[in-house]
């Protein structure tokens, strides 16, 4: 199971809602658009956490809450150094999260 997930950081595709069943009400997704750190920017890359991809850019990645799927939960509109320590790193997640929030995604 961990080994799908570090391929999954590396590449796979994030899924996109097609639509709804009309008798179920069940979204329709399908395969998507590709995602992960090999479709980012190269030298985009500050960190890698289990499940988790920390880089100096913004993806455009659609998220359609689907098992699997790259969730945007921070964001900085400024240049990042990679962080040398665990308290640099857990700083920028911090500020990088409060600033997300306060753009209100």
């Amino acid at each position: 199971m961990w080994s799908a997930a570090r391929a999954a950081l590396l590449s796979t595709h994030q899924s996109v809602v097609i639509g709804q069943d009309e008798k179920t009400g069940d979204v329709k997704v399908g395969k998507g658009v590709p995602a992960g750190a090999l479709h980012l920017p190269a030298g985009s890359i500050l960190a890698f956490r289990t499940d988790a991809i920390y880089t100096s850019t913004r993806p455009d990645w659609p998220y359609s809450g689907q098992p699997g799927d790259y969730l945007l939960k921070g964001a900085l509109d400024w240049e990042q150094t990679t962080p040398t320590s665990d308290e640099e790193f857990y700083t920028l997640q911090k500020l990088g999260r409060q600033n997300l929030e306060a753009e209100g995604l």
